[in-house]
């Protein structure tokens, strides 16, 4: 009976052994792979080269009463990563959206919305961001480009806008 105390005893031992030693390493560099993450952007001098930008968008076929949501000043976050893309400047420009159909001879024609249903808005987002040879990149680090589809969001409102051109301000 005393030798199946002492068996249940051991068993009942926590002992340090090399597979804890290497949990503990494994964390550790986890925790120093995100610190040298973070702090990279610095340390490569990208953040001192940013430059202002403005990101022309067009947001298509949204409901008429979200359009006064998109408005100058608002600042804007991408969606998922919440990332921040930067501020809508001066006023956007809300017009009834525009569908294509064809008419009796067979021709693409543009038809409005009625009205107070849908509105297309376009405008523009200024930003800092660099340019490199292959493209736009925001914060230095996020890329973009023309004629992608951003998800984003304000504090008002959930939308997605269609880049039509990144330009560098000058200044």
């Amino acid at each position: 009976m005393a030798a199946n105390q002492t068996k249940e005893k051991r068993r009942s031992e926590r002992r340090f052994n090399i597979i804890d030693l290497f949990i503990i390493i494994l964390v550790l560099l986890c925790v120093v792979g995100v610190y040298f993450r973070s702090r990279i952007a610095e340390w490569v001098g990208i953040e001192k080269s940013l430059e202002e930008y403005s990101i022309c968008f067009e947001v298509s076929e949204i409901r008429y009463t979200s359009g006064k949501y998109i408005a100058a000043g608002n600042e804007v976050y991408i969606q998922g990563s919440g990332i921040y893309l930067g501020t809508i400047e001066g006023n956007c420009t809300i017009l009834p959206a525009e569908m294509y159909v064809e008419n009796s001879n067979g021709d693409q024609i543009a038809v409005n919305y009625p009205k107070d249903t849908r509105v297309d808005v376009s405008g523009q987002i200024s930003c800092m961001g660099i340019t490199k040879s292959d493209g736009f990149y925001l914060g230095g680090t996020y890329s973009l480009s023309p004629g992608t589809t951003v998800n984003v969001y304000t504090e008002m409102l959930n939308f997605s806008f269609t880049i039509t051109d990144i330009i560098k301000n000058n200044g």
